[in-house]
């Protein structure tokens, strides 16, 4: 190999290696969760994004996002597609995690099916209890959105009290 080509071998090398890794403090779109595997949807904004017009339209403080309720809630999903069921099974475990970890209090909505953010915001409207979430006093949320082989969406949203 001619000392040409090294160089070019050693620039791509580096070049190549610049993409895998990162020094910058500044987060990305896709690294404002961390934790656990997840699958990350566009939709999951789009949600944050409704559900906090809907909490200022009746002058309630908007929710952040939280990491652990995101990895809380994405570990949910997962197991809401491996069982094919929409529950809120061990519910009990994810509130426990998160009152370890500075929560005061803990709510949940689920859904499954819903192609759009619209779609599961509005059909969480229209229910009492999952309304009651939306308009609680929380002031932070997890969400997740993962789909199934069909392209149907299983979508967790977890909120949360933090303690001040």
């Amino acid at each position: 190999m001619n000392a040409y080509a090294k160089a070019i071998a050693v620039a791509l090398l580096f070049y190549s290696f610049s993409f895998l890794s990162s020094c910058s403090a500044d987060k990305t779109q896709d690294e404002v969760y961390v934790g656990a595997p997840q699958i990350y949807h566009e939709v999951e904004d789009e949600i944050l994004l409704l559900i906090n017009q809907h909490r200022i339209s009746k002058n309630l403080v908007p929710l952040k996002k939280l990491e652990l309720a995101k990895e809380q809630a994405s570990n949910h999903c997962s197991h809401m597609l491996e069982a094919n069921e929409v529950c809120h099974h061990f519910f009990g475990e994810r509130e426990r995690e998160l009152k370890n970890n500075d929560a005061i209090a803990v709510g949940e909505n689920v859904a499954f099916g819903f192609h759009t953010a619209e779609g599961v915001v509005n059909a969480w409207l229209k229910s009492n209890s999952h309304r009651r979430n939306i308009e609680g006093d929380f002031t932070a949320s997890g969400i997740s959105a993962i789909k199934d082989a069909e392209g149907n969406f299983y979508y967790t949203h977890i909120f949360v009290k933090e303690e001040n």
